[in-house]
């Protein structure tokens, strides 16, 4: 459960981060030892989790984690329906 852990706080580090982190930067973030968070970023890629341009040495977050994100987020629809029922038995 500890890398399990150590991973989501490498995927925190990328919060405000669009444009990705160098390993420092996100073994900075993460509070983990450099050779920790290259291991854990190269499972995370390789999980399709994260990407790398190896011209920037930089990683990013990958569009999988996106469409993860916006297959399990509610819909406001479906978020406010509730609500919009009470309000419209109440105006009744």
């Amino acid at each position: 459960m500890e890398a399990v852990g150590k991973a989501i706080d490498i995927l925190w580090a990328f919060q405000g981060h669009p444009d990705g982190l160098v390993v420092e930067s996100i073994a900075q973030s993460a509070r983990l030892a450099k050779s920790t968070t290259y291991r854990l970023l190269c499972t995370l890629v390789e999980a399709g989790l994260l990407e790398t341009n190896p011209l920037r040495e930089k990683y990013t977050i990958a569009p999988r984690v996106f469409h993860l994100a916006a297959t399990t987020e509610p819909s406001l629809r479906a978020a406010a329906e509730p609500e919009m029922r009470r309000l419209a038995d109440s105006v009744k």
